[in-house]
């Protein structure tokens, strides 16, 4: 697993790639949940390679937040279909996140559902889990590749415009991302565990040999144009 250790990082070119070159990847596990009111406070920006609501079909699909091209893909998921009504705002992408939160999968025993994602081996992924559920709060460990990821958490109770965002980074070590969210043991809510709506992103960082190239490719025009 890794994580882009530039992230955040406003400066020359030439520095980008410089930093590129010396950070590499850096081997850390990255899993963390937090409470969403606003698309803004959600990841829209990158190289997606899968985007889904994961409920109902309401036939409105494609839908477009940033970089992300929502596609309606309950069938890659198992578990029961049902819907949910966000009402997030104002604004047209918080409109759009609406109807990309409407669909739910979920499972009555606290063992499901579970999803497949095609990836490329070697490659580093950061995945967004997006979960609003207005009746109650429900229960939710992520499982990952057939480990358990902490922490647990439960979501927001009563509640259509406050949700639960769980993002993971993960380098893929064969050509499928296993996903299973489940309940957990010991919680007092509700153990149906569910998902509305989910994104991949490829955060792949080019290899050290890669950035160098780059880097002297970079170097090499500026002096050009400062010649001119």
């Amino acid at each position: 697993m890794a994580i882009v250790c530039f992230q955040g990082f406003r400066a020359s070119a030439i520095a980008g790639f410089l930093l590129i070159a010396l950070c590499g990847n850096s081997a850390q596990a990255a899993f963390n949940v937090a409470i969403f009111n606003d698309v803004s406070q959600l990841d829209f920006s990158g190289n997606f390679v899968h985007a889904g609501s994961v409920g109902e079909d309401l036939g409105l699909f494609p839908i477009t937040i940033g970089d992300a091209t929502f596609t309606n893909q309950n069938a890659l998921w198992t578990g029961l279909s049902y819907h949910e009504f966000a009402t997030f705002g104002p604004g047209l992408d918080n409109s759009n996140l609406n109807t990309v939160l409407y669909g739910v999968r979920y499972h009555g025993d606290g063992n499901g559902p579970i999803g497949a994602l095609s990836v490329v081996p070697g490659n580093t992924y950061k995945l967004q889990l997006l979960m609003v559920y207005a009746d109650r709060a429900r229960s939710n460990q992520i499982e990952i590749e057939g480990i358990d990821q902490t922490p647990t958490f439960d979501t927001i109770p009563n509640n259509t415009n406050q949700g639960t965002v769980s993002t993971f980074t993960y380098t893929a070590t064969d050509d499928t991302l296993n996903i299973h969210i489940k309940g957990f043991a010991g919680s007092g809510n509700f153990g149906q565990p569910f998902l509305n709506a989910f994104t991949l992103e490829d955060i792949t960082v080019p290899e050290p040999a890669s950035a160098t190239l780059a880097l002297l490719t970079a170097v090499g025009f500026l002096a050009t144009r400062g010649k001119r």
